[in-house]
C-alpha cells in the first residue's frame, strides 16, 4: 500500500528532509513533498488528535467494568460538645405485696463482761403490704463527644448489572476508534492527492512559464537582428504594424498568467505541505510524468464499496449508532450495584457514640435502581436513536451512490485527457514544424513579424492543452487512488 510505503520513507529520512532541506533550497521530489506534508500537514495532526480522543473515550467506556472505590477523608470543629437530652419524667411502681422468705439465724447476746449466748432465732414467713410509690427522674444531658471531630470513610461501587448499557457503550466506544482509523487512512490519502496534485500543478506551470520566455526569446532576437529593416517595413504597412503590435501584447499577457499561474500552484503546494505562507520550495521535477493506467470503473466501483475509508469510518459509525439504541434501551431496565462501605473517626472522648467500640465500622449490601416513571423520557431516547441509526444508512446509501459517481466521473476525465493529449501531440508537432519553418524564411517584414508571433501563440496554446490535458490525466489518476483507496493500489 502506497500509505505504508511512504510511512516508511518518512521514518528512513529522519531529520534529513524536512524544513531544513526547505530552507536549503534543496530541489524537493514528490516523496520528499509527500514526507514532510505527512509530518507537518495540521489536518493529519488533527485526524491523529481526533484517534487519541476516540481511544480515550474507549477506555473511559472500558473503566465502567472495575469498581468504583472512593475516600472521604474529613475534619471538623462544632460550636459545641453535642449532648443528648434525656426529659424530666416520673416513674411508677404500682402498689405490691412482698412476701419475706422463713429465716433461721443465731443472735450472740452479751452478759457480763466479754460472755456472752447464742441464742437461735426463727422468723417466718410472712406478707408485707406496698403502697404505690412515684420515683421522680430529673433532665440530664448525656454527652455524646467532643466537639472536635475527624472522620475517614472508604468507599466501594461495583455495578453487578446495568442492562446492557455497559457493554453497550464500550461496543460504541470501539466503533469510533474503528471509525477514526479510517478518518486518519483517509486524511493522508488525501494528503497524498492534494500535495501530488500541487506538485504537479507547480511542475506544469514551471514548465509553461519558461516555455514562453524561451519563445518571446526566440521571436524578439530575430525581431532585434532585423530591426531596422523590420521598422521601415512596418511604417510601410500600419495595419501589419498594428497587428504584431496586438499580438506581440497578446504574447506578454499571455507570459503573465502563466507567472501567476506558476506562483498560485506554488503556494498551494506550500500550503499542503503543511510549510508557513510565502515558503519557497524548489522542485526536482522538471516536467510532467508520462503515467498511463488502464481501470475497469465498475470493477474499481465494486472494490472501492468495501474499502474506501470514507466508507469505512460510515459504516464504523453506524455501528456505534446501533449500539447507541442499546445504551437507551437499558434505561427501562434495572440497574444493581454492589455496595461496601468502612469508616472511622476519632474523637477525644470515649464514652456516648464515641465509645471505641463504635470508631471503626463497615458495611457490605446490594443496591437496585428501579426504573418506574420517568415522564417517557426513556421512549424518547429510544425513538431518537432508532431515528439516527437510520440516517446513518442514508448518509451511507448517499455516500455509496457518490462514490460510484465520482469514480465515474474521474474515469471519464481519465480518458478524455488521454485522448486529448493524444489529439493535441499531433497538432503540436505540425506547429513546432511550422513555427521553425518561419523562422528559417524569417525576413524582418512586417507580415513575416506577424506570422512569427502568431505561430509562436499558437505552439504555445498548443502546448498549454497538451500538458492540462497531460496533468488532467494525472489528476484524474489521483483522484481515483483516492476514491477507491485501497481497492486502487491492489488493482495497479
Amino acid at each position: 500500500m502506497r500509505l505504508f510505503l511512504y510511512g516508511c520513507l518518512v521514518v528512513s529520512m529522519g531529520v534529513g528532509v524536512g524544513r531544513a532541506a526547505v530552507e536549503a533550497s534543496t530541489p524537493l521530489t514528490l516523496d520528499d513533498c509527500i514526507g514532510i506534508a505527512l509530518r507537518m500537514n495540521r489536518q493529519a495532526r488533527v485526524a491523529d488528535l481526533d484517534a487519541d480522543i476516540a481511544e480515550s473515550q474507549r477506555k473511559q467506556a472500558k473503566a465502567s467494568y472495575w469498581p468504583r472505590l472512593n475516600a472521604d477523608l474529613g475534619a471538623s470543629h462544632m460550636a459545641g460538645d453535642p449532648v443528648f437530652t434525656v426529659p424530666y419524667r416520673e416513674i411508677y411502681v404500682d402498689p405490691m405485696t412482698v412476701t419475706s422468705p422463713e429465716m433461721e439465724f443465731d443472735m450472740p447476746i452479751k452478759i457480763i463482761g466479754d460472755f456472752e449466748i447464742t441464742i437461735p432465732v426463727k422468723v417466718p414467713s410472712a406478707e408485707i403490704p406496698v403502697d404505690q410509690i412515684t420515683v421522680p427522674v430529673p433532665e440530664q444531658q448525656i454527652p455524646l463527644f467532643e466537639r472536635d471531630m475527624f472522620v475517614a470513610t472508604l468507599n466501594l461501587t461495583y455495578p453487578l448489572y446495568t442492562g446492557g448499557e455497559r457493554p453497550a457503550l464500550l461496543k460504541q466506544a470501539e466503533y469510533g476508534v474503528e471509525a477514526s482509523s479510517h478518518e486518519q487512512r483517509r486524511t493522508d490519502a488525501k494528503i497524498l492527492r492534494d500535495v501530488s496534485s500541487a506538485y504537479y500543478a507547480t511542475v506544469l506551470a514551471d514548465d509553461l512559464a519558461a516555455y514562453s520566455h524561451v519563445a518571446l526569446k526566440r521571436v524578439q532576437d530575430l525581431f532585434s537582428a532585423d530591426l531596422a529593416k523590420g521598422a521601415g517595413d512596418l511604417k510601410a504597412r500600419p495595419a501589419e504594424a498594428l497587428r504584431a503590435r496586438a499580438l506581440w501584447g497578446n504574447a506578454f499577457s499571455l507570459i503573465a498568467y502563466l507567472e501567476g499561474k506558476s506562483r498560485q500552484a506554488r503556494f498551494s503546494l506550500v500550503n499542503a505541505m503543511g510549510l508557513p505562507p510565502g515558503e519557497e520550495v524548489e522542485l526536482a521535477m522538471q516536467e510532467l510524468p508520462d503515467l498511463t493506467r488502464s481501470v475497469d470503473p465498475a470493477q474499481l466501483t465494486e472494490q472501492a464499496l468495501e474499502t474506501n475509508p470514507q466508507l469505512a469510518a460510515l459504516r464504523a459509525g453506524l455501528k456505534a449508532s446501533e449500539q447507541s439504541v442499546k445504551r437507551a434501551k437499558s434505561g427501562h431496565l434495572p440497574k444493581i450495584v454492589f455496595l461496601g462501605n468502612m469508616s472511622h473517626f476519632d474523637n477525644h472522648y470515649e464514652k456516648g457514640l464515641a465509645d471505641p467500640h463504635n470508631r471503626n465500622s463497615w458495611t457490605v449490601g446490594v443496591g437496585a435502581d428501579l426504573p418506574l416513571f420517568r415522564g417517557f423520557q426513556t421512549v424518547n431516547e429510544v425513538k431518537e436513536s432508532k431515528a439516527a441509526v437510520q440516517r446513518m444508512r442514508e448518509e451511507q446509501i448517499l455516500a455509496e451512490e457518490g462514490l460510484a459517481l465520482q469514480i465515474d466521473l474521474a474515469h471519464t476525465d481519465l480518458v478524455r485527457s488521454l485522448k486529448q493529449a493524444t489529439f493535441v501531440s499531433q497538432s503540436l508537432a505540425a506547429a513546432i514544424a511550422h513555427r521553425e519553418l518561419l523562422h528559417k524564411d524569417f525576413d524582418g517584414a512586417g507580415e513575416s513579424l506577424r506570422k512569427l508571433i502568431e505561430s509562436e501563440l499558437t505552439e504555445l496554446n498548443l502546448l498549454t492543452q497538451h500538458e492540462k490535458a497531460r496533468f488532467d490525466h494525472l489528476r484524474a489518476q489521483l483522484d481515483l487512488d483516492y476514491l477507491g483507496g485501497d481497492a486502487a493500489f491492489a488493482m495497479e
